[in-house]
Formats: C-alpha cells, sequence, structure tokens
C-alpha cells in the first residue's frame, strides 16, 4: 500500500515574515521593555546558595526559601499592577508583551499554590500523643 504526499508550499507566519506594521509594533514593544528594564535581581542569592548546599535542610524550608526568592524577584521585575513581569534577558520569537504576560502568568500558580500551602499548614490542628 503506497500512499502518496503531495508537496504544498508552507504556510505564511506573520512572526517570521513580518510586514512594517509587525515591524514596527514589535519596535515599540523593545522600547516599553528598555523603558521599564530594572537591574537584574540578585538579593538573597548567596543565602539561597547555602541553603541549597546543606543537604540538612529539610525540603520543605528549601521550597519555602525557594518560593520567597522567586515572589521577591516578581515583585521586583512587575509593573503595572502586577500584570506583566519584564524579566532580563533575550526576548522569546513573539513579542516583548508576551513575555511580559508570560513572566506574570508562569509565577501566578506558583504563588498561589504556596499560599494555599501555607494556610493549610497553619490551620492543621496540632495533634499530641497521649502519654502510655
Amino acid at each position: 500500500m503506497t500512499i502518496e504526499i503531495s508537496a504544498s508550499p508552507r504556510p505564511v507566519i506573520p512572526c517570521e515574515n513580518p510586514g512594517f506594521s509587525m515591524r514596527l509594533r514589535i519596535f515599540r514593544e523593545n522600547l516599553v521593555r528598555l523603558l521599564v528594564r530594572k537591574p537584574a535581581y540578585d538579593r538573597n542569592d548567596a543565602e539561597l546558595q547555602a541553603l541549597f548546599q546543606d543537604h540538612g535542610q529539610a525540603i520543605e524550608e528549601q521550597c519555602d526559601l525557594l518560593t520567597r526568592y522567586i515572589a521577591e524577584a516578581f515583585d521586583h521585575y512587575a509593573v503595572w499592577n502586577y500584570s506583566h513581569a519584564y524579566y532580563p534577558g533575550r526576548p522569546s520569537q513573539q513579542s516583548a508583551r508576551t513575555d511580559a504576560l508570560e513572566g506574570t502568568s508562569r509565577v501566578i500558580p506558583v504563588l498561589a499554590a504556596w499560599l494555599h500551602f501555607s494556610f493549610e499548614k497553619q490551620s492543621e490542628p496540632c495533634v499530641t500523643q497521649p502519654d502510655s
């Protein structure tokens, strides 16, 4: 049984073949990115590295400090009421604004899970073992 696959032209993808209007929009977004750019967040780097190099630390404490670090970095890079976060680094194939939206949308679930776990941990009843 032979199946013949016919060739078809490759579709035109706008971000790979930008026109003048798209180039202008990308230029404006990159200009905004440059204007809201902040210096690198490096507070607590040494403390975080030391905690993870100490193998005697509990995983809960490591995760808690790592999530605090992510939250502080998000607070540092966030703009416009935390709706966008312009992190340093090379832009993606999309646009600077899309990168900033992804910067927020990828952090929010982590922070939500962390808050949920923190509240859950605080509301656990203290169970003591009776003396026998």
